[in-house]
This record gives C-alpha cells, sequence and structure tokens, in this order.
C-alpha cells in the first residue's frame, strides 16, 4: 500500500515540474564515461569471468577453476553452494552451458 502512495506522489501533478528535471539530471549524470580506474576494474572482472568459466567448463571442477583462472566468482563456494547451481544450469543447458550445447 505505501508503495502505491509513493508512487502516486511522486507522479502528482502538483509534482509533475519536479519528476522530469530530476530524472534529466539522473540521466545526465549517469552519461558521464567512468574513471579509467573503474574502467579497468571491469575489465579484470569480465576477463576473470570469462576465464574462469572457459576452465570451469574444462574441469568441471570448482576449486580448479578457481586456481587455474586465478579468480573465484565466489570466495567462499561453501555458502553459496555453487556447485550445486552449476549443476542446476547444466542438467538444464541454461547460462554458460548454453555455448557448450553449440
Amino acid at each position: 500500500m505505501l508503495y502505491r502512495a509513493y508512487w502516486l506522489f511522486i507522479f502528482a501533478p502538483a509534482n509533475a515540474n519536479l519528476v522530469f528535471p530530476l530524472i534529466l539530471a539522473i540521466l545526465i549524470i549517469g552519461s558521464f564515461p567512468l574513471d579509467r580506474a573503474d574502467t579497468d576494474n571491469l575489465r579484470t572482472l569480465i576477463y576473470g569471468k570469462m576465464m574462469w568459466v572457459e576452465r570451469y567448463l574444462q574441469y568441471e571442477d570448482v576449486p580448479s577453476a578457481n586456481a587455474s583462472a586465478g579468480f573465484a566468482v565466489y570466495p567462499t563456494n561453501q555458502e553459496t553452494d555453487l556447485r550445486g547451481k552449476l549443476d542446476y544450469l547444466k542438467e538444464r543447458g541454461l547460462n554458460l552451458y548454453l555455448r557448450a550445447r553449440d
């Protein structure tokens, strides 16, 4: 109920003059390019995940994929049941197993 009231407040005719400039300001701020350090961090993260997937599909063992790729998707695998989630994806041919099926 509160959720609905919140949206009604935002898009009420009395607030219409405030909503558009606010949304425009958010879009303008979000369009600035990333800092060089942020870009480097994103590249490292993307490369690490790609290497991990490659190694996992090769070994199908989480610790081996972590060691070989030098990257851990989840640093604490026992708490996340990563192996169970990956087995679920494999059984159904989803996510990283989409490429392996082709």
